[in-house]
C-alpha cells in the first residue's frame, strides 16, 4: 500500500494501507517525497523495464502481463491466484471489468525494485522506505516479491508474506489502484494529490482491509479528539498504519451513507471540490458526517 505523503498519490503504489502505492508531502521529508511522487503517474516507468532489469520471465493473462525473475518463478502459480482474486474483487466491487491491460512486475528484492526507481526519479542514491512493498496505477503493479517480505519490509501489520490473507488484501489494494487510475479522468500528480484520502481510502476498503482492528483504531482516535480537522490533514497524518485506517473509514462511509453507486461514480473525479460538490456537502459537513457514522453507525458488512 502507498503511502499518500510518498506518493501524491501514487497514482497506491500505496496501500494499500497501502501500505497502495504511492501519496500531500511534508516539508522535513522533503528529500524522500518529493522523488517519489513523480511515481504516480509515470507510465513510460513500464515500458522501459525489459531493458531496465533484465531477464524477465513473461506470462500474458487475460487482463494482465506478467514479469518475473527466475528467483520467483516457483511462486508463480500462487502469486496468480493472488491476482485473479485480487481482480475478481475489484470488478464484483466495481461491477465492471478492467478498462484496459496492464502490467504486473515482480522484483527479486528491494535492491532491484530500487534500481528501477532510481533511473525513473533521476535519484542514483535513492532507497524506497522500509514500508514500501508495491506501486500500483493505471498501467499496473511494480511488487516486491512477497518471498522478501519478511524480512524487507516494517508495518508487518499488512506485509508478512506468511499471513496469505494479508497478502490477498496487499493485492487486492494495488489493484484498486489499476482500476481507480484506468477510470479516473486525470491521474496527473496534482489532480492525484487533491484526492489522495479518496484514492488510498478506496483501496483499503475494497480490499477489505478495513477490519474490526481497524475500525477501533479510528474510533479511539476520535474519541481521544486525535483526528486532523480536514481531508488532506487525515492523508498526511503522523502513524502510517492509522492513516490508512481513516481513510479507509473515509470511503465505507461514503458507500455506506450514499450508495455504491453514488461511490462507483466518484471514480472519475479527480479533485476534492468534486467529489465534495458531488455529495452534495461542504468540507466540514463531509468530516462531521463521518465522525458521527464512526462513533455510531459504522458496521463490518459491506
Amino acid at each position: 500500500m502507498l503511502d499518500s505523503r510518498l506518493l501524491s498519490r501514487r497514482w497506491k503504489a500505496h496501500t494499500a494501507w497501502v501500505f497502495h502505492f504511492v501519496r500531500s508531502l511534508r516539508t522535513r521529508q522533503r528529500s524522500i517525497l518529493r522523488p517519489l511522487a513523480a511515481l504516480l503517474v509515470i507510465t513510460s516507468f513500464f515500458a522501459a523495464h525489459a531493458a531496465d532489469n533484465p531477464p524477465w520471465l513473461v506470462q500474458t493473462r487475460a487482463n494482465y502481463t506478467l514479469h518475473y525473475s527466475a528467483a520467483d518463478q516457483t511462486q508463480v502459480a500462487e502469486y496468480e491466484s493472488f491476482l485473479a482474486k485480487g481482480i475478481a474483487a475489484n470488478e464484483a466491487f466495481f461491477g465492471s471489468t478492467y478498462p484496459k491491460q496492464f502490467d504486473i512486475y515482480i522484483y527479486q528484492d528491494r535492491a532491484s525494485l530500487d534500481t528501477d526507481l532510481q533511473k525513473v526519479i533521476h535519484e542514483p542514491n535513492y532507497k524506497s522506505p522500509c514500508w514500501l512493498q508495491a506501486i500500483g496505477d493505471s498501467e499496473g503493479v511494480h511488487l516486491l516479491s512477497p518471498l522478501r517480505w519478511d524480512v524487507e519490509t516494517c508495518e508487518g501489520r499488512y506485509t508478512t508474506y506468511a499471513d496469505k490473507q494479508k497478502t490477498q488484501k496487499l493485492i487486492t489494494h494495488e489493484l484498486t489502484h489499476v482500476f481507480h487510475g484506468q477510470t479516473i479522468r486525470d491521474h496527473s500528480p496534482d489532480r492525484m494529490k487533491d484526492i489522495s484520502w479518496f484514492e488510498e481510502g478506496l483501496a483499503v476498503y475494497v480490499a477489505g482491509q478495513l477490519g474490526p482492528f481497524e475500525i477501533h483504531d479510528v474510533q479511539a482516535a476520535l474519541q481521544a479528539h486525535n483526528v486532523p480537522g480536514g481531508l488532506h490533514g487525515i492523508a498526511t497524518s503522523d502513524s502510517i498504519l492509522l492513516r490508512y485506517s481513516m481513510m479507509g473509514s473515509l470511503a465505507m462511509y461514503i458507500d455506506r451513507t450514499y450508495g455504491r453507486a453514488k461511490l462507483k461514480g466518484l471514480l472519475q473525479l479527480d479533485s476534492q471540490k468534486e467529489i465534495l460538490s458531488s455529495l452534495g456537502v461542504t468540507e466540514l459537513q463531509f468530516m462531521d458526517g463521518w465522525k458521527h457514522f464512526m462513533l455510531n453507525s459504522a458496521g463490518m458488512s459491506r
